[in-house]
């Protein structure tokens, strides 16, 4: 006869060989997740760095360029929103929303460049916009439902090479750097933004590994004042010293990029991140791309190159304010929702074939593991 022991031995081999199983389908949807990323990233931002030749392309000045880019926005906004709905009715399907998303991301990139005129152009950003949209909703919502209260890192990671608010620093650098007072070549205009680049990836490599020891609000409050810090520097000497405009552009780059991943992971504290509340989350994200792109644009075109700066800054104390008072907030009347998936609940959403039927695993899990177990407690009680 079987032992209590070894009953409890085999349950335990059972369950370690599921999760070990469920940590690598896990592990492989998050790379592919993050390759999506890479590549979107890739064909967002080469708009940047070509601005100036899509201008010529279609005998336009920047005020008018811009419209382009805000044409990219409004096409996230109308997917966040439709994505948002669509992901949490379409659990079981979200891999091919994404893909769909990837699909129309490529149509949009390999017609801008051939575009004959600016409406035809602004349409084809259009259509980059709806499957950047489709990809954040999905991706962030696939993410935050494996991993749960450890999705943190693994939202870094999705952001290595792409982000949302702080478009108007990376589409209008090139511009700033060639008709600034600094007058870059094209060439070293070109390496300028490289740098930022680089460094960029580089600041969403060292968020990802600080995320796994650092709290999502300590990492915010640090990246926003250093934000804020070389925004100033930007302004006040950027400017006038080639070599201060290297350094903190590479600074800039750094510190800028967490700020939107390490964002999702502090609503990912106090709301239970479903697709719908992601879509909320990117439609504000949409709405400041429109904004701030259009703005740079207009002012870029009637008050000069200088004028970057400045919205620079304002961008910089604008998202300080806006934490502090959602923080303030959250102190006052917010709680903490501490989530952990069930093994039973990734297996159902993500189609996997796990041998759930096993007699003593099914006991052991049981009813009250189905879906999320949520604990919640009061703010001051929580390390965050």
């Amino acid at each position: 006869m079987t032992t209590n022991n070894e009953q409890q031995e085999g349950e335990q081999n059972d369950r370690d060989e599921y999760d070990n199983r469920t940590f690598r389908y896990k592990l492989v949807k998050n790379i592919f997740l993050f390759l999506s990323r890479v590549f979107m990233g890739m064909y967002l931002e080469i708009s940047g760095p070509t601005l100036l030749d899509l201008r010529d392309r279609v005998g336009v000045n920047y005020e008018e360029i811009s419209r382009v880019l805000v044409a990219k926005s409004v096409g996230y906004f109308i997917s966040s929103v439709f994505g948002g709905f669509l992901v949490d009715k379409l659990k079981g399907h979200v891999d091919l929303l994404i893909s769909l998303g990837c699909f129309m991301g490529a149509v949009g990139t390999a017609i801008i460049p051939w575009s004959p005129s600016m409406p035809f152009m602004g349409v084809m950003f259009h259509l980059q916009g709806l499957g950047e949209g489709i990809i954040d909703v999905g991706g962030d919502n696939l993410v935050i439902r494996m991993w749960g209260d450890k999705a943190a890192a693994p939202i870094h990671s999705l952001y290595f090479a792409f982000v949302g608010g702080e478009r108007t620093l990376s589409k209008f650098l090139f511009a700033f750097a060639t008709d600034g007072p600094l007058k870059f070549t094209k060439d070293n205009a070109t390496i300028l933004n490289t740098v930022f680049w680089a460094s960029f990836t580089a600041g969403r490599g060292l968020a990802m590994l600080a995320a796994k020891f650092v709290g999502p609000r300590i990492l915010l409050i640090v990246e926003l004042i250093m934000n804020l810090i070389v925004a100033i520097v930007l302004l006040t000497l950027g400017y006038r010293f080639a070599i201060v405009m290297w350094i903190f552009t590479a600074l800039q780059g750094a510190c800028l990029a967490p700020l939107f991943p390490s964002g999702i992971a502090w609503l990912n504290i106090y709301l239970k991140v479903t697709g719908m509340a992601l879509a909320v989350f990117y439609i504000g994200a949409s709405f400041g791309g429109m904004a701030f792109q259009w703005v740079t644009g207009y002012l870029f075109q009637n008050y000069g190159p200088m004028s970057w700066l400045y919205i620079i800054l304002v961008y910089a104390i604008a998202v300080n304010i806006i934490f502090w008072a959602m923080q303030v907030i959250a102190w006052k009347f917010g709680t903490v929702i501490i989530r952990k998936n069930s093994l039973k609940e990734i297996a159902a959403n993500d189609k996997l074939n796990y041998p759930l039927s096993n007699p003593r695993k099914d006991a052991d899990l049981g009813d009250d593991d189905d879906g999320w177990k949520e604990a919640i407690i009061q703010t001051d009680h929580c390390r965050l």
